[in-house]
């Protein structure tokens, strides 16, 4: 097999671009056909469930774990690569490096037998983004498809590098509009607040009653965006503080609705941070502290907290400390760390004290398999946890990547794209107007 050479620049050998522009072309279908040969053997390794032995709950979650892609990326390739066994000419083309896999992977979510020559010249001749677009469009005027919106809904989150959290959601029409009502509500009272507190501090300033003053303040600067979307983002926060005031306080719930914020103390060090969050500032951790109740997770000469035989149930405390030490569950290549159980590594009745060093947390999925899949999972003399299918393969936490090989060398791309403005109304048109004579031609088969 061929590849392409590494190319080697310095100041003394000019650039050439017209080799560099063909040298990345040629990778680029080079990697092309690399992605549908994967594509070929993920459809094969999930058809067989491949995944399965190894204790996975699906093949994307293997390749996250296995090959390093992202849970997301992942269930977008095993989706594409189920449906390319259906889409001979689609498949015809990514084989041959002329078709990228953004352009497949857009295709593959409304493509059918029928109108796949239609989205493949739309993929000829426009760029990435046409066929995004067009594929987005014509989803929306497709029954079928607006019917499953509604299980379109979701909320994703994460924290950032500057320990803020991000919320992104989805939601359908009416769940959206409740939503915005009740944000703006809790926004408008906000604003209330804040216009009566410049109120009492103006009359305040002026020694007049706040009665006296008019209904707007005119010397006062226009609302900048930044204020309205930080009210918004207090009203969220408000929103929340009042749906757990209304929580049920009993002891079977009080732990589970309960934020922690943990600190850590050794000799003269200090650190602070959410119990499944980022670090927090000492300062804040102070003022938090206020009005907050304390509990110890270790003992007081540092040793981690144990109740031996006495129960089998893992107290409030120390769960917390399990939850902080493993964070989720420790089954390799799981990154679940929400509905996890702590299980005692040597169970309870065989004699397993109730201990951090006999606890590991699970998720649910895992604590099944462990207790009626066969899995076992120990702890060596090191302290590390080693986890083993049921056949006694042992499952090792960090997988190896293979040596990668040269890549064969395929024809260049070639797209027929001139700079031209897509209509996308056309577009969609067409793609409607030929799945509706398919489902009449389908009809009067039928009928005859």
């Amino acid at each position: 097999m061929n590849a392409i050479a590494k190319p080697c620049f310095t100041n003394s050998n000019p650039v050439d671009l017209t080799q560099l522009e063909q040298d990345i072309t040629q990778l680029a279908s080079n990697i092309n056909a690399a992605n549908y040969q994967l594509m070929l053997l993920i459809a094969e390794f999930d058809k067989h469930r491949g995944w399965a032995k190894w204790g996975c709950r699906s093949c994307a979650h293997w390749l996250n774990w296995k090959c390093g892609i992202a849970l997301g990326a992942a269930r977008e390739k095993v989706r594409v690569a189920r449906a390319l066994g259906e889409l001979p000419k689609v498949s015809a083309a990514f084989a041959s490096g002329q078709l990228s896999y953004s352009k497949a992977r857009a295709i593959t979510r409304v493509a059918s037998a029928e109108n796949e020559d239609q989205l493949l010249m739309i993929a000829e001749h426009g760029s990435a983004s046409h066929i995004e677009k067009t594929v987005r469009h014509f989803s929306r005027v497709t029954r079928e498809k607006a019917q499953a919106e509604h299980s379109k809904r979701c909320l994703r989150y994460y924290w950032d590098d500057n320990g803020n959290l991000v919320v992104h959601a989805r939601l359908n029409a009416e769940q959206g509009a409740l939503f915005l009502k009740a944000l703006n509500t809790t926004a408008d009272t906000l604003e209330q607040d804040e216009w009566k507190t410049g109120q009492e501090e103006t009359a305040e300033d002026k020694n007049v009653s706040a009665e006296t003053l008019p209904a707007t303040v005119a010397h006062l600067a226009p609302e900048k965006p930044q204020r309205r979307m930080s009210r918004r983002a207090d009203a969220l926060v408000m929103m929340a503080e009042c749906q757990l005031e209304n929580l049920s306080s009993s002891c079977k719930t009080a732990d589970r609705y309960q934020v922690s914020i943990q600190v850590d103390v050794a000799g003269t060090e200090t650190t602070c941070g959410l119990e499944d969050g980022p670090a927090l500032a000492e300062e804040t951790v102070k003022r938090v502290c206020c009005d907050a109740s304390v509990s110890q997770v270790l003992s007081r000469n540092g040793e981690p907290l144990s109740i031996g035989r006495k129960a089998r149930t893992i107290p409030p405390p120390m769960r917390r400390a399990l939850q902080r030490r493993d964070g989720g569950c420790k089954f390799p290549g799981c990154c679940s760390s929400r509905f996890v159980d702590g299980h005692h590594i040597q169970h309870w009745s065989g004699g397993g004290d109730t201990s951090l060093n006999n606890l590991v947390l699970l998720c649910r999925h895992h604590h099944r398999l462990v207790h009626e899949g066969g899995y076992c999972v120990t702890r060596s003399a090191s302290g590390e946890l080693v986890f083993h299918r049921p056949d006694g393969v042992c499952i090792h936490p960090v997988p190896q990547m293979p040596d990668s090989s040269a890549l064969p060398r395929v024809a260049r791309s070639k797209w027929f794209w001139k700079g031209d403005t897509m209509d996308y109304g056309l577009a969609v048109e067409t793609l409607v107007l030929k799945r509706e004579r398919v489902k009449r031609v389908s009809a009067e088969t039928f009928s005859l």
